[in-house]
């Protein structure tokens, strides 16, 4: 028998993913400034529970804005939580802040090929996260939140549309930010944004870096929460999710993640802790 099939009887536990704030690589939308990848763990006992208790909304999908906007709803939501097992062993959120995301890719983007192109390693010892807390919490003090928007909306412009007009408006916004920074006196020893502004004299060099699901939040948002699911169990387990097409260009690397014969291997994760390979999902339906 393949061991895929065997690891399916060895483990029929399933995980159901589903995300809201989704709106793809579009990272400046204000009126969505999270996104939210949430993730249940619950037996099929529980799942009939689940589907009993809510049997009198008629709908093809439970949606929170449902249960929102009618009182009655919204009370069988809450007696729904207060089960026992809806607890922190069976849900589990992953929460991610568009800007700051940004702010990391622009970080990943530029800052790290060009320390790189210089025999250094950002990711070695953190200094990749560090760099990207500097910035995220440093520039809306000098730049004011709109100067800070205007900054980080050019880069994501370039990086999800690279042309001769988007690529004008990031080097204009970095000169502004830039000088920003030197009038307010951070320029000593170095502006922080001296690695940006040599970013944005030369896009072609870390362009080249830059993939079509580049600033989609959602793609590593799901393989965190499976490297999760993954230490929690220490066992297989199935995804079971909406259709993403994002996800599905990223499939393959997660199955090649989780095949069993990789070497067991633990890297350290951004924020601390670490990821554990190989991952134990098996498979991730609805990806595709």
């Amino acid at each position: 028998m393949p061991e895929e099939h065997v690891r399916y009887l060895i483990a029929p536990i399933k995980i159901a993913l589903d995300e809201s704030g989704n709106s793809g690589q579009n990272l400046m939308v204000a009126e969505e400034p999270l996104l939210t990848l949430s993730s249940v763990l619950f037996s099929d006992d529980q799942i009939a529970t689940a589907e009993e208790h809510f049997s009198r909304i008629k709908a093809a999908e439970w949606k929170f804005s449902q249960f929102r906007r009618n009182a009655t709803n919204l009370n069988l939501f809450m007696s729904f939580a207060e089960l026992g097992f809806v607890n922190g062993d069976a849900v589990r959120v992953h929460i991610a802040h568009k800007k700051y995301f940004a702010v990391t890719k622009l970080v990943d983007l530029i800052y790290e090929p060009i320390a790189r192109s210089d025999g250094h390693d950002l990711y070695e010892q953190g200094a990749a996260l560090a760099i990207a807390n500097l910035l995220v919490t440093t520039l809306p003090v000098y730049l004011g939140d709109s100067g800070f928007t205007d900054f980080l909306t050019s880069f994501v412009d370039i990086v999800r549309k690279p042309e001769e007009e988007t690529a004008k408006r990031f080097f204009d916004e970095t000169v502004k930010a830039h000088k920003a920074l030197e009038h307010g006196g951070f320029n000593q020893p170095f502006n922080i944004l001296d690695t940006a502004l040599m970013g944005a004299h030369d896009p072609e060099f870390w362009l080249q870096y830059v993939s079509d699901t580049e600033l989609d939040p959602l793609v590593p948002s799901y393989f965190t929460t499976i490297d999760f699911w993954g230490q929690k169990l220490q066992t297989d387990f199935v995804v079971v999710s909406d259709e993403s097409k994002a996800l599905a260009k990223h499939l393959e690397t997660i199955r090649l993640l989780s095949n069993p014969d990789i070497q067991s291997r633990r890297l350290p994760s951004v924020g601390g802790g670490y990821a554990q390979f190989p991952y134990r999902a098996v498979n991730v339906s609805g990806a595709e």
